[in-house]
């Protein structure tokens, strides 16, 4: 899945970020543990407002919470973002052997004040029945030398971006927590070049890293670390 995470919806990609920061700071996922409480209230009440006496008052109550929290998740997600992003960069800048660059950013739906916008979008949320602003509808963009990777990046590249994503996640684990994380990279290696998958090996010799594949000639330039070969089950 998360070598999905550039094609797929933002929901992917929002994951990616909650899950990330949740391993470092484990008062974020309380934070947004209430946060989508209070969003899906807020959805209950402008689906069913025609019904509900005083709503104004209540939505009050809701949104005061919601951009409470919200705005916190907002802010725990961009530190992230500008923690990981030159961890990534040269991550992916290896990979590509320097012919590519990666940046990415965090694209948030409020601009100002996180009460005001919700404010405002009563409206047309009452219309939707949804909450159109806030963290849940937030998103990371992707650009390989300036260009969007959704659109135009290659199935290749866009693997490339996730593998550099999940190292850099390991490497800011390590930074923040001074603990070597273990990372699971299953069948990564079937779409990326020869060039790309000989770095991939033989830039994680520092870590704790495990690596699955089908095809031997994908881990032939391994230099350093244990291969196993697994037949029915059986370790050979």
């Amino acid at each position: 899945n998360d070598l999905s995470l550039v094609k797929d919806g933002p929901s992917g990609r929002r994951r990616f970020l909650d899950i990330a920061i949740g391993q470092l700071y484990p008062v974020y996922i309380e934070l947004l543990k209430d946060y989508t409480r209070a969003v899906a209230q807020r959805n209950k009440i402008i689906k069913d407002y025609k019904n509900i006496s005083a709503v104004g008052e209540i939505l009050d109550i809701f949104e005061a919470e919601i951009a409470e929290k919200g705005s916190k998740i907002i802010e725990y997600r961009k530190k992230y973002c500008i923690k990981n992003q030159p961890f990534a960069a040269e991550i992916y800048k290896g990979i590509s052997k320097e012919k590519e660059e990666l940046e990415f950013s965090y694209i948030s739906t409020i601009k100002e004040d996180f009460s005001e916008e919700l404010y405002k979008a009563r409206k047309t949320d009452m219309f939707s029945g949804v909450t159109s602003v806030g963290p849940h509808r937030d998103d990371l963009d992707f650009k390989i030398n300036g260009i969007s990777a959704r659109s135009f990046a290659s199935q290749g590249q866009k693997r490339s971006i996730a593998l550099s994503l999940k190292l850099a996640e390991a490497k800011t684990i390590k930074d923040i927590k001074g603990e070597q994380p273990v990372a699971i990279l299953d069948d990564v290696m079937s779409e990326l070049d020869p060039e790309r998958q000989d770095f991939v090996l033989n830039h994680i010799k520092d870590r704790q890293v495990f690596i699955t594949c089908c095809d031997y000639t994908n881990i032939k330039n391994f230099k350093e670390g244990a291969v196993f070969n697994i037949e029915a089950g059986r370790i050979k």
